[in-house]
């Protein structure tokens, strides 16, 4: 009983709206970019306040891993400081793993590093409200 009444909210649930998957691009491209091209106003625009950003980060020898972690803030106050480092480098095409109405899941790959970036439309707008990233190499 319990497994039909889940189908049938599935089945019946409304589909993301046309414009959707373009906004939910429009947003991981405002943080990608804004990142790669040191601009904290497009990383702003992409960003949820209440954005945590985090990865696992391995300590000293004998110290056991821990989750670094990033506020909406803390990110948008660093874009501008990365001008350096970014030089020469990108990303490829961002790729929605997911989406409803009102959530998505969307992989990035990035010169060095990679992102499972998760949004949410808040009222007209798509908002990245979590970033799990690690250095290195991604979906291949």
């Amino acid at each position: 009983m319990l497994i039909c009444l889940s189908i049938m909210l599935c089945l019946f649930q409304d589909p993301p709206a046309a414009g959707d998957s373009a906004a939910i691009q429009k947003a991981v491209l405002g943080y990608l970019d804004g990142w790669f091209d040191s601009d904290p106003a497009k990383m702003k625009m992409a960003l949820h306040p209440n954005l945590v950003k985090f990865r696992v980060k391995t300590g000293k020898p004998g110290q056991a891993p821990f989750l670094e972690v990033m506020t909406a803030e803390e990110l948008i106050s660093v874009t501008h400081i990365n001008q350096e480092w970014v030089k020469g480098k990108g990303h490829q095409a961002p790729e929605i793993l997911f989406q409803n109405k009102e959530i998505a899941i969307v992989f990035a790959q990035s010169d060095g590093f990679y992102d499972l970036i998760n949004l949410a439309k808040i009222g007209d707008d798509w908002k990245i409200v979590q970033v799990l990233w690690q250095v290195g190499q991604g979906k291949p």
